[in-house]
């Protein structure tokens, strides 16, 4: 397969931290005679998407996004993200499944994880505002200058909502707001959050726009082993991380081309290292170019 005079659709996947990677990857294709004609993201794909849709300069989004991720306010969101994070092994699991251990000792003692429980979500929403009202401006999605689609969930319906217009911020604010851990997102007659834990690469929605290909950008930690299940609760959780592994697996072939950075080693919540993940979204990138360069020699 060749890239050049190609066009694609990106479809950029959830992981928290690990998201920056997808920064790196794109640079890379950026690079190439390759057209992408639009970016389908979830939770921190739709904010790497919402950059990428504004600012068509690598140099000056890679240059953003590390200000920002240095400066004194987003330091202190960081600090609350740290505050609630878990200090086990499951802090490299996926997503949503590293918080049952994060409340277990967060909290302490059952009447505390009741109280927890009761609130609508673990963080408040400003974490999450802090970070779009310092990367992006106050725009609609329809008046972004690539096309731009946020995936979300409606938890009034159950069903996937494809947000393609609107207030930039607030799609974004609800991509990102993992159930339970963030506030929901009032948008219309619906309540929006993160679908990541169902649909955690975008490729079959991606699939739908592209007039070529469809590349993917996969940043999630992936299925570990776990030789121990305590209990009835770690049993529900452990298979909601299989179904999202098994999810991961469809994504994959809805794809043309899948990228994976290695980026598994890293927390979900710690965005310190902004090189590191976004030379790996590079790194992973330049990989599969090689290989397809090998496989059409």
């Amino acid at each position: 397969m060749q890239l050049r005079n190609r066009t694609a659709v990106l479809a950029l996947g959830g992981g928290g931290a690990r998201g920056l990677a997808h920064i790196g990857a794109i640079e890379v294709l950026r690079s190439l005679d390759l057209r992408i004609e639009r970016y389908v993201g979830v939770s921190i794909g739709s904010l790497v998407g919402a950059l990428c849709a504004i600012e068509p300069d690598s140099e000056k989004l890679h240059a953003k996004v590390n200000d920002y991720l240095h400066s004194e306010g987003f330091l202190k969101m960081q600090a609350k993200l740290f505050a609630v994070a878990p200090k086990s092994e499951a802090s490299s699991s996926s997503g949503i499944f590293s918080w049952y251990e994060t409340v277990k000792q967060f909290v302490g003692t059952r009447r505390k994880l009741i109280h927890i429980l009761s609130r609508p979500s673990l963080l408040a929403r400003d974490v999450m505002q802090h970070v779009v009202e310092g990367l992006l401006p106050d725009a609609n999605i329809e008046d972004l200058d690539q096309p731009l689609n946020i995936v979300t969930v409606d938890l009034r319906t159950g069903s996937p909502v494809v947000l393609d217009r609107g207030p930039l911020r607030e799609a974004v604010i609800a991509s990102t707001a993992i159930p339970g851990i963030f506030p929901a997102v009032p948008w219309d007659d619906m309540l929006l959050c993160d679908i990541g834990v169902l649909d955690p690469v975008p490729s079959r929605m991606a699939q739908r726009y592209a007039s070529d290909l469809t590349i993917a950008i996969d940043v999630c930690a992936g299925i570990k082993h776990k030789p121990k299940v305590k209990n009835a609760f770690e049993t529900f959780i452990r298979m909601n991380e299989i179904a999202q592994g098994l999810m991961r697996q469809t994504a994959h072939e809805s794809a043309d081309l899948m990228i994976r950075p290695d980026v598994a080693r890293v927390p979900w919540f710690d965005f310190t290292d902004s090189e590191l993940l976004i030379g790996e979204g590079r790194k992973a990138a330049q990989s599969m170019i090689q290989k397809m360069w090998q496989n059409a020699a």
